[in-house]
């Protein structure tokens, strides 16, 4: 059999992305390249132009459904972008985690890019990570074995990181007194 592919004029796609959480410009982040909740992240993107002629004045609008992120900046241009051409965005993106996306979350964002010869939409796929906590057991140390009135001893909660990134070591112990 014969197969026979016709060509394009201009067709744009999503080529690369870069994270910038480095806590600069309008990053705030720790600098890891990585998405963690909570962070601002600055997003440079590339578009590659897959047809056979050139795409100009090229702008790409970044959008979500996600409830994990918000779009802060979503739009950028990009110029001309020759057939075969990738370009990178003239600015970057700005996207807010929110604190409570848990690890491994997939962020999905539509990024559309625009010329006069047509608009294309493509995925622009983002996934969280972050330290992720299982209670594995604790122990109360004390006179008699038993938390009483008045009593001091230590307890001693033990937990597992089940998340895709190594934990620092502050913790937050809360009390409350139902009394």
């Amino acid at each position: 059999g014969t197969l026979t592919l016709g060509s394009v004029g201009t067709y744009l796609s999503y080529n690369g992305v870069t994270i910038d959480d480095d806590a600069s410009g309008g990053s705030s982040g720790n600098g890891d390249h990585q998405v963690n909740p909570g962070e601002t992240i600055e997003l440079p993107v590339a578009l590659r132009n897959l047809g056979t002629t050139a795409a100009s004045s090229v702008t790409a609008t970044l959008s979500t459904g996600s409830p994990y992120v918000t779009v802060t900046d979503g739009t950028e241009t990009y110029g001309t972008i020759a057939a075969g051409g990738t370009v990178w965005s003239a600015e970057d993106f700005d996207v807010i985690i929110a604190p409570s996306a848990p690890d491994g979350a997939t962020l999905d964002l539509d990024l559309t890019a625009t010329s006069g010869a047509g608009s294309w939409t493509s995925l622009l796929r983002l996934t969280v990570l972050s330290a992720a906590f299982n209670y594995q057991s604790f122990t109360w140390s004390g006179p008699g074995g038993n938390l009483n009135p008045g009593e001091t001893g230590n307890f001693t909660v033990s937990l597992q990181n089940a998340g895709s990134v190594a934990a620092g070591t502050r913790m937050v112990v809360r009390y409350h007194d139902a009394i």
